[in-house]
């Protein structure tokens, strides 16, 4: 038997967000659905979206007098899915918070306009915010991002999800979730293999807005989270009362990702030259990093910049003997950098500009060789990067 329909609300388009009473709710698309005697009038969008539910009928009905049977409502709904359990090893993001009054501890007063949001568990308070302040949980977050997922790579696709990495503090206040999706691997070439990618960003103190990032990541230690302009992304104020699975079909909705595309890219990527002797400066290029003129006094300080240039330059020659030396296996050596919080000078609140930066950078490099790749050209590295790379090869010698 199928679950009774609870609600059904208006999107855009011809999308209704249908609720059903096993706690289902899901996005319908009738786009292609709307023909025939009954339903040819509903192509008028303003008619279209004066239906209402009818919870008598159990089902949605317009003024014309058309309905749809709730089994097909129920079928056909691109479903939120509830959040899949995080990998060994990987912190769990989903847990319970509640939007709480302020109250003094000897009086019990509380304050008309200030509200706490804080975690259930342990009742420690993550931030102070406004009567307004939209609570989003990190699961109705996930909820959420699992719908612009579907939207993007089809409504199966969900069922496919799991969480391979969170980069969350201690405080646990901030997190970006990411998910992969078995079964749907696209391979440029033989033994290259990427894989849908979905990142949730979300805050409980203000610091980081409601952020969803569609895209693929190489499923080589899941690197290669390249976010550029083949990549989806939003973000939502927590202040604003709106309703946000109509802001997702309204972003993603007509969104599809084109894996023909996204191959030639990287095949584009493989036909750029970066000479082995560059690659330290080319990553250090596309992370925007580099040392300061003078470095700290600190030993520990002096020692992080020496480890990194060590580091990156293990990655490179790493990248180089698998990929070649080329600019695709010299974005992937920086996006290793930029998604491992523990490599020398990263944090955690750095591996979401960093991964984007890498994306900026594919972009940035297509359209400057876009009319080139047929002669395999060397690409260009700034001075600037060549001599921090200088700078750090020197200070791994034991120079300044």
């Amino acid at each position: 038997m199928v679950p009774r329909l609870c609600g059904a609300e208006y999107l855009r388009d011809y999308k209704i967000l249908a609720t059903f009473e096993d706690g289902k709710t899901g996005v319908v698309d009738l786009e292609h659905e709307l023909w025939g005697e009954v339903f040819e009038p509903l192509r008028d969008v303003g008619l279209f979206r004066r239906f209402k539910f009818d919870a008598e009928a159990d089902t949605i009905v317009w003024p014309t007098g058309a309905d749809l049977a709730p089994e097909y409502l129920y079928e056909n709904a691109i479903a939120v899915a509830p959040p899949p359990v995080a990998e060994p090893g990987v912190d769990q993001p989903f847990f319970p918070v509640s939007k709480v009054r302020v109250r003094t501890s000897d009086t019990g007063h509380r304050f008309r306009r200030q509200w706490a949001v804080v975690a259930d568990d342990t009742r420690e308070i993550f931030s102070i915010v406004p009567e307004g302040y939209r609570l989003v949980t990190n699961t109705r977050a996930y909820e959420l991002g699992s719908l612009a997922f579907a939207l993007v790579f089809g409504a199966d696709a969900t069922s496919r999800l799991k969480v391979f990495n969170v980069t969350m503090p201690a405080t646990r206040s901030w997190a970006h979730i990411d998910l992969t999706a078995d079964g749907l691997e696209f391979a440029p070439w033989k033994k290259d293999t990427w894989l849908p990618f979905l990142r949730v960003t979300n805050s409980y103190n203000r610091s980081h807005a409601l952020g969803f990032k569609v895209g693929v990541c190489r499923w080589i230690c899941t690197n290669g989270v390249i976010f550029g302009e083949r990549s989806f992304k939003l973000k939502i104020t927590h202040a604003k009362d709106e309703n946000l699975e109509g802001r997702l079909v309204e972003e993603f909705g007509h969104r599809r990702f084109d894996w023909t595309e996204y191959g030639e890219r990287l095949q584009k990527l493989t036909r750029l030259s970066v000479p082995p002797e560059r690659f330290l400066a080319g990553i250090l290029e596309i992370l925007g990093v580099k040392p300061p003129a003078r470095l700290p006094r600190q030993v520990a300080r002096r020692d992080g910049w020496s480890r990194l240039g060590s580091h990156l330059s293990g990655l490179g020659h790493r990248y180089q003997e698998t990929l070649g030396a080329n600019a695709y296996a010299l974005v992937n050596a920086a996006s290793e950098y930029a998604g491992d919080v523990k490599a020398p000078l990263m944090t955690t609140a750095r591996v979401d500009a960093l991964q984007s930066r890498c994306g900026s950078w594919v972009d940035r490099v297509l359209k400057r060789y876009g009319s080139e790749f047929a002669t395999r050209p060397t690409i260009d590295i700034s001075p600037g990067s060549t001599d921090a790379a200088e700078q750090l090869l020197a200070l791994g010698r034991g120079g300044t």
